[in-house]
């Protein structure tokens, strides 16, 4: 399973995107603000994490 994250600030071009990937099968899911900053916060501590933990 692969996963891609887009972002856009055109709402019309998101949903043509996210018309696309239903209509070739794709599961699209939209995040909400606390799993964005859980990605965030993610990122955030594997950035500062150091190398090989």
């Amino acid at each position: 399973m692969e996963t891609v994250v887009l972002s856009s600030s055109s709402k019309n071009n998101m949903k043509l995107l996210t018309d696309l990937a239903r209509k070739i099968g794709i599961t699209v899911k939209y995040l909400t603000d606390e799993e964005k900053e859980d990605i965030g916060m993610a990122n955030a501590i594997r950035k500062g994490a150091p190398e090989n933990t």
